[in-house]
């Protein structure tokens, strides 16, 4: 819920300063939108050696996938 919240504030932000975020989200959001906020999501993967399961799964590590979403262009 606080990734949500913090990504209605970003997008707020944006709106009021349409020139200052242009290329770059506010809040650190590199990835407004849904579909690039999923493929940033998919980059924590990247990490993981080919066809191998994410060692140890944890609310840990899903919380680090969507962070990815996040900050990752």
């Amino acid at each position: 819920m606080a990734l949500a919240a913090e990504r209605h504030a970003a997008a707020k932000i944006e709106a009021d300063n349409p020139q200052r975020y242009m290329v770059d989200g506010a809040l650190g959001w590199a990835n407004g939108d849904i579909p690039a906020f999923l493929e940033a999501s998919c980059e924590f993967f990247a990490s993981v050696p080919n066809g191998e399961s994410v060692p140890d799964p944890s609310w840990k590590v899903f919380a680090e996938i969507l962070w990815c979403g996040k900050i990752i262009e």
